[in-house]
């Protein structure tokens, strides 16, 4: 067997490993194999190791096992970590709350879910008036299942582009939209190959474009520092208003985040001439930054 040929065996070999984790399972083998590669870079010689074993016993390796943890790892921090229990077995006959129930996001959100978006929207709804509303919620996990409480609070009609990373993901989200009765689209993309140009931002005059950003800024800050900054500045062109949140509590909430470390958002915003008001909501820190 030719090298080229048994690299790429054993990496399908760890894509199928790492996948066994539940919270990784949806993701796609393009995503994963990017953080495979990532180990390679940063560890070269697993990568040749893993080159020279046998495929029939490669599995049972300490380099095999040392790159799935890595990539594991990576990948919890990036895109599992909201992963809740029974997600894997979401349903459009399941109700609203039962979906947001299965995202951490979502959950920690579900019992002022109506407080906050009123909070959000309040200085907007002159700006809006006679216009429909077209929400653009990057990173959007299973917050579409948010969009009876959102009516109440936003008159007029909506349009949902709903961005997700996991094509499996996105395919339950076309479905449960069309379920709803809906307007709007899913699509898939990654946002961390900052290939911003792809994000649907077109607005019509008589549409009032949001963006959300909902707990999504600390992710990318993690995966590649200041892609976050790209991202604000890029949809600022088109956007009238960017919807940005952060945690104010670690997972499980067990330690409160300081405020301090969200300073350069902040210093950012002004230095670009964006007006922004800063709320806080429940265990999230809300920024409402008006693009126009």
């Amino acid at each position: 067997m030719d090298v080229k040929h048994a690299v790429l065996d054993v990496n399908d070999l760890l894509i199928r490993k790492i996948k066994k984790k539940k919270e990784l399972s949806s993701l796609d083998d393009e995503i994963i194999s990017k953080y495979i590669h990532q180990c390679y870079a940063i560890y070269p010689k697993l990568e040749r190791s893993l080159r020279e074993k046998n495929i029939r016993t490669v599995a049972k390796s300490r380099e095999f096992n040392d790159v799935v943890k890595f990539a594991r790892k990576s990948l919890r921090e990036v895109y599992g970590v909201f992963i809740m229990d029974g997600f894997e077995k979401k349903s459009v006959e399941m109700s609203d709350q039962e979906l947001l129930l299965l995202h951490r996001s979502t959950k920690e959100r579900w019992n002022h879910y109506a407080y906050f978006y009123q909070e959000i929207f309040t200085s907007m709804k002159d700006d809006m008036t006679g216009k429909k509303l077209k929400v653009v919620d990057l990173a959007c996990g299973l917050n579409i299942a948010s969009h009876n409480v959102l009516e109440k609070a936003v008159p007029g009609p909506i349009e949902y582009v709903e961005i997700e990373v996991a094509k499996d993901d996105v395919r339950f989200i076309d479905e449960y939209m069309k379920d709803r009765d809906l307007r709007g689209k899913a699509i898939a993309l990654d946002l961390t190959k900052e290939e911003f140009e792809k994000i649907p931002l077109h607005k019509g005059k008589d549409e009032f474009l949001v963006c959300f950003l909902f707990k999504l800024i600390d992710t990318f800050e993690a995966t590649k520092r200041h892609t976050s900054k790209k991202l604000i500045a890029y949809l600022s062109k088109f956007a009238d208003a960017i919807i940005i949140t952060f945690p104010m509590k670690t997972i499980g909430g067990r330690k409160e985040i300081e405020e301090n470390k969200r300073w350069w958002l902040e210093g950012f915003l002004t230095a670009n001439n964006m007006k922004f008001t800063k709320l806080e909501i429940g265990d999230e820190m809300v920024f409402v930054v008006r693009c126009s």
